[in-house]
């Protein structure tokens, strides 16, 4: 570790000095001024709703890491805002007995944080963070609690614990131009010593939780090693977010080892899902399992609620009687290869490719659906200005089948009064050129037939009838008595009488009431049989007297 720090002194040094030939650039004061704010989603967001960009001048690198670090500076006093303004933590200024002028550092405590019967202390990682925060990156280009302590802090207090935040980066200040140290605090470990024995050691609580990630790791271990005796009497867990603190194992001592290994657990960066157990733990360390993410900065966040509910379950055990509460964590797969970054990788792009089939598939379904409301709609659209054309006809939401009978019963209603008619019409009586004479006896029988329904046809008898307007006529003259329908060769029957009108070689015939009257005139045709005659043979004329021989004679009693 001391090669560590010896060799990250002398970069420091180097980049210090490659600094001092580099231009300085003035930024503004306030996020506004940058162009940023926060929405409320707690994300950074340029005017136009963006975020963050990092080039601002291209291919000036030292401009923009300047932009990008006064930037930085701005986003930690907007945190620091909300800690104290709104979940009321007060900035408590160290070394607690500095003189005036001298330089110092600051912590954050909840207002209960020295009487509560619990306790927590939030302990960050290295690097350019500062107090509340995990990731000052995640926090600039994701959002506010991804990269901050705040969520901790929330569900602390509502677990009813007290709440102390460290600020162990802050080591130095800047005094006309120079750094200089801060008394107490000129490194991390010696930070957490300060903070333990000015805040900790004096609080009231008995059971004292501790959530440390990266570096903070080795800041824990070092403050355990400085007060063992306290560490085993009040912390009843220790929750690392991929900490670092076994990288440096051969500096602690067996009791910290041990109790590090029997009541702490450390959340690691990995590729297998959370709270797995990983084979990175060793018999003098903590238990290692999955903080269900590969990103060393994302661990904090990704386990929080792992995190809390290993502190809730030891806690209840702690209060009964000092104990461990089982570790229900997973084990680890046995094969890991489903969990390489090229399988992640696989994973992710199927996952991908499977969301944009089913938005095709969603967006194909609601065209077909739209495009069937809108022939519905036409449809509907066709059959009102149908109904409004043709006065409730198709269209109109009428049942077909009852249009159809209504047609039906008119047709009925109109043959009916077209035999009423034939009826009241008076014999005729025509004689003409010698081919018979319509007699009283023929007029009663054409009546009768007229009467019994040979010209109508009625719907249950099955009978096909035309209307007097399409031509049926009675007529004896020249034609002889004569039924027929039309001249378009309509059949007239009646199915109980057994009467037909057909069309023979001879003319037409109509039976009425077992009464035949035949007639013929030149070359009529009934409606569905044509007239035949021998081959070049002329029609045999019927004349008058020949056919009144042939008539028989109609009982009056038929009549």
């Amino acid at each position: 570790m001391e090669l560590l720090r010896s060799a990250w002194a002398k970069l420091k040094g180097v980049l210090g000095q490659r600094g001092e030939d580099m231009p300085r650039y003035t930024f503004p004061d306030t996020l506004e001024e940058f162009g940023y704010h926060f929405n409320e989603k707690g994300e950074l967001v340029n005017e136009d709703g963006g975020g963050f960009q990092f080039v601002v001048k291209e291919g000036d690198r030292n401009y923009n890491q300047q932009h990008y670090d006064a930037l930085g500076e701005l986003v930690t006093e907007y945190l620091y805002n909300i800690m104290e303004k709104e979940l009321q933590l007060e900035k408590i200024y160290i070394p607690v007995d500095a003189k005036r002028e001298e330089p110092q550092s600051f912590i954050f405590k909840s207002k209960d944080a020295l009487v509560s019967d619990k306790l927590m202390v939030l302990i960050h990682g290295s690097g350019a963070v500062r107090a509340g925060q995990w990731s000052r990156k995640l926090i600039i280009n994701e959002n506010i609690d991804t990269g901050s302590q705040l969520p901790y802090i929330r569900r602390a207090m509502d677990d009813g614990y007290g709440v102390i935040v460290l600020n162990p980066n802050l080591n130095e200040v800047t005094v006309n131009g120079r750094p200089v140290k801060i008394r107490e605090s000129k490194s991390p470990e010696e930070h957490g010593v300060n903070v333990w024995q000015n805040f900790v050691l004096t609080a009231k609580a008995s059971s004292i939780v501790i959530v440390a990630h990266s570096f903070g790791g080795i800041v824990t271990c070092h403050m355990a090693e400085k007060f063992l005796e306290e560490f085993l009497q009040r912390v009843f867990c220790v929750v690392f977010t991929d900490s670092v603190h076994s990288a440096d194992r051969g500096r602690w001592s067996q009791p910290v080892k041990d109790f590090m290994q029997k009541r702490a657990v450390n959340f690691a960066s990995a590729y297998v899902p959370l709270d797995t157990m990983l084979d990175a733990s060793s018999p003098d360390d903590c238990l290692s399992v999955s903080a269900g993410t590969k990103e060393h900065e994302r661990t904090s966040h990704a386990c929080i609620d792992s995190a809390f509910k290993f502190i809730r379950d030891n806690f209840d055990t702690w209060i009964i009687d000092g104990s461990m509460a089982p570790r229900d964590f997973l084990p680890l797969p046995e094969n890991l290869e489903d969990f390489s970054p090229a399988r992640q990788w696989e994973a992710k792009v199927k996952k991908e490719e499977e969301k944009m089939k089913k938005e095709g598939d969603e967006k194909m379904i609601k065209e077909e659906d739209e495009n069937m409301k809108k022939e519905e709609e036409a449809a509907k659209n066709g059959e009102e200005e149908s109904e409004s054309k043709n006065g409730g006809a198709p269209g109109s939401g009428e049942d077909p089948r009852e249009t159809q009978k209504n047609l039906k019963d008119g047709e009925k209603d109109r043959d009916i009064k077209a035999e009423e008619d034939q009826a009241k019409q008076p014999a005729k009586e025509s004689s003409e050129g010698g081919q018979g004479e319509g007699n009283a006896e023929g007029e009663k029988a054409e009546s009768t037939s007229s009467q019994q329904g040979n010209e109508s046809t009625s719907s249950q008898q099955g009978n096909e009838s035309t209307s007097s307007q399409q031509g049926n006529e009675s007529t004896s003259s020249q034609q002889g008595n004569e039924s027929t329908s039309s001249q378009q060769g309509n059949e007239s029957t009646s199915s109980q009488q057994g009467n037909e009108s057909t069309s023979s070689q001879q003319g037409n015939e109509s039976t009425a009431s077992q009464n035949k009257v035949e007639s013929t005139e030149g070359e009529q045709y009934s409606g569905e049989q044509k007239e035949e005659s021998a081959a070049g043979e002329p029609e045999k004329k019927i004349t008058g007297d020949e056919e009144k021989q042939k008539q028989p004679e109609v009982p009056k009693s038929e009549l």
